[in-house]
């Protein structure tokens, strides 16, 4: 007989398994730090320092301090949707 654990009836499709599992975050987080040694290899240090690099580095760093795909998107979601306070100059 098998014990059921509370995660047994929330996790019905490989991919709610996914979005829950740290798997495929290691894999993405892997050969995204393959690809940033391979620009830094080929272009050098502060030449491969450009925007896109630069966005991709916290991506993925951002991605494996949260773990799980669930808990990142979470994040994301929760940071674009807040309210920002912009300088407006107060026009009489």
């Amino acid at each position: 007989m098998r014990l059921l654990s509370a995660f047994d009836n929330l996790l019905q499709t490989p991919g709610e398994w996914l979005e829950f599992s740290p798997i495929l975050t290691l894999i993405i987080g892997a050969l995204g730090v393959g690809y940033l040694m391979d620009v830094f290899a080929t272009k050098g240090g502060l030449a491969a320092m450009d925007l896109n690099t630069y966005t991709f580095m916290f991506i993925i760093a951002g991605m494996l301090l949260h773990w799980t795909p669930k808990d990142f998107l979470g994040a994301a979601a929760s940071g674009s949707s807040k309210p920002r306070m912009c300088w407006r100059p107060q026009i009489n």
